[in-house]
C-alpha cells in the first residue's frame, strides 16, 4: 500500500467509500439499535492502539459493518466499553486512521464482537 493511500479518518472519506460500495447493493441491516447512520456490511481489517501509546503494543480485529459513525469488528481479545483508541481502518479503497471509543463489547463461543464510534476532530 502507499502512503498516499492512507488518509485521516473523516465522516465525509468513510461516506464516499460506503456510497461507492452501496450502488446496486440491497440495503443495510435491518433492526433497531442506537445508531444515528445506517450500517452496511463490509469486509475489511482494523488495527488497534491504545490512544497515545508508543505503538508496540496492537491488535486487530476483521471489519463486520461500517457506517459513517463507527463499525462492527471481531476481534479475539476484549475491550472494555468507554475506552479511548487510536485505529487504522484497512479496506480495499483505502487505509484510515484516527481516534476512536468502543462502546459495546459482547463475548462469542470464539471472539468477541465489538462496536466502535468514530472521534472526529472538531
Amino acid at each position: 500500500m502507499q502512503t498516499d493511500q492512507i488518509v485521516k479518518l473523516t465522516r465525509e472519506g468513510i461516506g464516499a467509500v460506503i456510497g461507492a460500495r452501496q450502488e446496486g447493493r440491497k440495503g443495510p441491516y435491518a433492526g433497531k439499535d442506537r445508531r444515528h447512520r445506517p450500517r452496511w456490511p463490509f469486509p475489511g481489517t482494523v488495527e488497534i492502539w491504545p490512544c497515545g501509546g508508543d505503538g508496540r503494543q496492537n491488535w486487530y480485529g476483521t471489519l463486520r459493518d461500517l457506517s459513517e459513525d463507527g463499525l462492527g469488528m471481531r476481534c479475539d481479545v476484549p475491550f472494555i466499553p468507554g475506552t479511548r483508541i487510536d485505529i487504522a481502518l484497512h479496506v480495499p479503497e483505502a487505509s484510515f486512521c484516527g481516534q476512536a471509543i468502543v462502546r459495546y463489547c459482547q463475548p462469542t463461543e470464539k471472539d468477541y464482537l465489538v462496536g466502535i464510534q468514530f472521534q472526529f476532530p472538531a
